[in-house]
């Protein structure tokens, strides 16, 4: 599959948000999906403050963000943003990604997740990240990619009436 990944663009906001109102669908298909979204779908302008929030604060230092881009479109994001600026922890990024369902197993998420890690190299010393127990592909990539398993997080996602656990993983960068 041909794809290239960049810097997140303004003009990708209508993609991205396509792509998360489609975890919704998703969640009918598969309630065991990885990724955590909120109870309601939220509304486009809602999803605009979100994107503009984070877009700002990747032009301002405080965040990193690439996109994996097939025939001109987003089928996967990758972010870090800083855990707590002006606190004695915001040397630490929070991690998250998320992949089209159809565009999954194609090897775009760890590309996506080895570009982000050379660039949070310059911002952050410390990378978190939580995985749901039941995700053993993405622990697998995490992994592989040098992310340790440091907690458990006992019923951090309520689904319907299911808890699932999380796994927090982190990752120390070396400058």
């Amino acid at each position: 599959m041909n794809y290239n990944i960049r810097d997140i663009k303004l003009t990708d906001f209508e993609d991205i948000a396509k792509n998360y109102y489609l975890r919704y669908e998703e969640l009918e298909l598969n309630t065991n999906l990885g990724v955590s979204v909120k109870r309601e779908p939220p509304s486009l302008a809602e999803e605009l403050d979100f994107f503009l929030g984070l877009y700002k604060k990747i032009m301002g230092d405080d965040a990193c963000g690439k996109v994996a881009i097939v025939d001109e479109k987003v089928v996967g994001i990758t972010t870090i943003q800083r855990f707590a600026k002006g606190y004695e922890t915001d040397h630490i990024g929070i991690l998250g990604i998320d992949i089209n369902m159809e565009y999954r197993n194609f090897g775009i998420g760890q590309n996506l997740l080895s570009q982000i890690i050379k660039e949070a190299k310059t911002k952050f010393e410390m990378l978190i990240l939580e995985v749901a127990t039941f995700n053993e592909i993405a622990m697998h990539i995490y992994k592989k990619l040098g992310f340790l398993q440091y907690g458990l997080r006992p019923k951090a996602l309520k689904r319907g009436n299911v808890y699932f656990d999380y796994i927090l993983m982190c990752k120390e960068l070396l400058k």
